[in-house]
This record gives C-alpha cells, structure tokens and sequence, in this order.
C-alpha cells in the first residue's frame, strides 16, 4: 500500500514506514529512522489528525481484504469507478482540513 502526503509531494511505502500522530501533525519515519520523523499531514486539532490516522487504518483494512479476493472480482470492482481503484488499489492521500 502507499501513502501520499497531505499536500501530495510524498510517497511512502507503508509496509516499511511508521506512522504516528503527534498533536496536530501526523509524521512518518521509514523503519529503522529513530528521528521526530517527516510531517506528511496538519490539521488544525489533534482530534482531526486522529480522525484522519482513522481513515488510514479503514483504508488499509480495505486494500487488505481486497487482495484476497479472486482476480476476476477485482477487475470488476476496479472498473467502477477510478475512486474505487484508490481505495481498493492500495493509495491513500491524507486528506485536507477540510474534507475530515
């Protein structure tokens, strides 16, 4: 699965990255890294930046149940719509203040 930043200029591999809430930002370290790590997201309350780790973990709980399906299923579900292809496709953006 990947993760792109809030403001799209980051692309992460989340199986080798750790990310972590801290107040109202939402950091990423690649595994081994034991710095404060890279702000990927920002939010105005640290209620938002839970919210939006929220939607991360949904989105790869997602990506995770999709890949067990048979192949000929996932094609007819990736053919819906291109929304569905990044949800079920394995990219996750963090979203905008505005869009939690």
């Amino acid at each position: 699965m990947r993760i792109i930043s809030q403001n799209g200029l980051i692309s992460i591999p989340f199986e080798i990255t750790a990310i972590h809430v801290t107040g109202t930002f939402i950091r990423m370290n690649m595994v081994g890294d034991t710095g404060k790590g890279t702000v990927i997201a920002e939010y105005n309350t640290p209620e938002k930046a839970e919210k939006a780790m929220q939607l991360l973990h949904e989105a790869y709980i997602v990506h995770e149940n999709f890949k067990k399906l048979d192949a000929e299923i996932q094609i007819e579900v990736l053919k819906k719509s291109a929304k569905r292809q990044l949800m079920y496709g394995g990219i996750f953006r963090f979203p905008n203040e505005e869009d939690l």
